[in-house]
């Protein structure tokens, strides 16, 4: 529970009683408890969170679970109004914007726990707000308030990047860019304090503070190519955990667009990434988790799990103003709107705006804000230019970053430069040949291949990835009207029917006629023959 405020009635704060019977009380002694009992319940529900503040998305599954988006943020609205109105003259303590409503924790204070029931009386008509209920009604005592966050923040590992340099400048020049451009990618995916040096530099007491250390040795093969090793070590015990070496081109393609380069970092992101979630989980035992703890939530395509790993990246004040952490929650809002989670795309397009925005003005050169609002320009505002720009902007600073690559090829097919989105695509899924995401990858050869007229090859890339991720709905969309298209009309049924399951109110004369609907390239295919669906409708 949220810590207590030591300050009492008299002082200038409003009080607030969650032991017992609920009560808003004002400094003089004055009852300000709002009449409903959904305006009683959303005071609690923010009074009783960490910095009395919770997500609007939340505040409705909690009070409004069994309804629609547009339902459930319509009576929040109400809920909110009612909740001003009972404050009176001290309405101001409740503040709100497009994402959050708190109370300001400076002018409330909580009575301490009594032997009284949690919330006692008070009645919700809400299964999830029962069961939120139930769960702080099980804990016997609150934890104690104090001035510091409750959650304590993750100890990011720390990972030294090490390169050994020799006699050759070129090559010493190569490695040490492979090395920033790797650790930069790692810093953001993983969410991880990076340091990269030489080799010479590094030393035992080095070692035993790194949590883990990654070694780049680069040398010449002349005339036009370059022997790479990299590797990943545990810093304290010096366990090697992964090796690769590769053979790159270093004359008439730029060694960081090399494809054997792409996915051995690609692998060494990911590898980083697995190391540091199973060493939090035991560091840290399990109170907080890491980003790739959470990015496996956000790409689980999984409405609960998505909605989740938006509040987990709030839950802290040091992720809250995370520029990765607010990208992450913009990129959240295209995939909800694409994946049909939420019908609110007015409501979505405003909140990953805002976000991806904030997240630009803490760290102008992160990258995963820029590709999260290029996905939201693109795909909620349909903004083709603002897209390429921030797509574009991000492969100059991170070429080696593979969502970075994704956003540009989307941004180029929906501007019509068709050579530039497969390439991009191309290298993406290089990059991600080995990734348990390369679903997200091969969606985008599918798109770009429906786009050139491969159908034969869109329909591969569309079937991989839903073979990868059953529950991603995208390709299936696309696998509905391909089949058709090739008068494979039993297995465009059975792809519409797997659809169906995922979404309840699919059907494909929605994706027909519904200009709303996402799967917008359908129609910009000239050689997609549409005609065989309309004998499913």
């Amino acid at each position: 529970m949220t810590r207590l405020n030591s300050k009492t009635v008299g002082s200038d704060c409003v009080q607030f009683t969650l032991w017992g019977r609920f009560r808003i009380t004002s400094p003089t002694g004055e009852d300000l408890t709002p009449r409903s009992a959904k305006a009683q319940g959303l005071a609690a529900l923010i009074a009783q969170a960490d910095h009395c503040e919770r997500g609007r998305l939340w505040l409705q599954d909690k009070l409004w679970s069994d309804r629609a988006p547009e339902q459930s943020g319509a009576s929040l609205r109400q809920a909110l109004s009612e909740l001003r109105r009972a404050l009176g003259s001290h309405k101001d303590i409740l503040v709100s914007d497009r994402l959050q409503v708190k109370f300001d924790q400076s002018r409330i204070s909580l009575t301490p726990q009594t032997g009284d029931e949690f919330l006692e009386g008070i009645d919700v008509r809400d299964s999830e707000f029962n069961v939120w209920l139930s769960s702080n009604r099980s804990q016997p005592t609150p934890i104690p308030k104090t001035d510091e966050p409750t959650i304590r923040p993750l100890r990011k590992p720390l990972i030294r990047f090490l390169v050994r340099q020799g006699d050759d400048p070129m090559t010493n020049w190569i490695s040490s860019s492979i090395a920033d451009q790797t650790a930069a990618l790692v810093r953001e995916s993983s969410d991880t304090r990076v340091e990269v040096a030489a080799i010479a530099q590094f030393n035992q007491a080095a070692n035993k503070d790194s949590d883990f250390f990654v070694e780049i040795d680069a040398h010449p093969f002349p005339p036009s190519s370059l022997g790479l090793r990299m590797s990943l070590t545990r810093g304290k015990t010096g366990d090697r955990i992964w090796e690769q070496s590769r053979r790159l081109n270093t004359i008439g393609l730029h060694f960081l667009e090399d494809p054997n380069l792409a996915q051995a970092v690609s692998n060494l992101t990911e590898t980083i990434g697995q190391a540091v979630y199973n060493a939090a989980r035991i560091d840290n035992g399990g109170e907080e988790l890491p980003l790739e703890a959470i990015l496996k939530k956000i790409f689980s395509m999984n409405s609960a799990e998505i909605q989740e790993a938006d509040q987990l990246l709030i839950s802290s004040i040091e992720s809250r103003e995370s520029a990765t952490a607010l990208a992450w929650r913009a990129q959240i809002r295209t995939i909800q709107f694409a994946e049909r989670h939420i019908d609110d795309r007015e409501g979505l397009t405003e909140e990953a705006h805002w976000l991806a925005r904030r997240a630009l003005e803490v760290d102008v050169f992160n990258i995963s804000a820029k590709v999260a609002g290029a996905n939201a320009a693109l795909f909620l505002q349909g903004n083709v230019e603002r897209a390429g720009e921030l797509a574009a902007s991000a492969v100059d600073l991170q070429p080696l970053n593979p969502f970075a690559r994704w956003s540009l090829s989307s941004a180029a097919l929906y501007a019509g430069d068709l050579d530039r989105a497969q390439e991009n695509a191309l290298i993406g899924s290089q990059m991600t040949r080995n990734s348990r995401r390369r679903f997200w990858w091969d969606l985008q050869k599918g798109a770009t291949a429906l786009l050139s007229g491969d159908l034969t090859k869109a329909l591969g890339a569309f079937a991989s990835a839903h073979e990868q991720h059953p529950n991603f709905r995208p390709p299936l969309r696309y696998l509905v009207a391909l089949y058709a298209s090739q008068g494979k009309l039993a297995e465009a049924m059975n792809a519409a029917e797997m659809l169906r399951k995922l979404e309840p109110d699919f059907s494909v004369d929605r994706l027909l006629r519904d200009k709303t609907y996402p799967a917008s390239l359908l129609f910009r295919s000239e050689n997609l023959d549409l005609s065989p669906l309309f004998d499913l409708t």
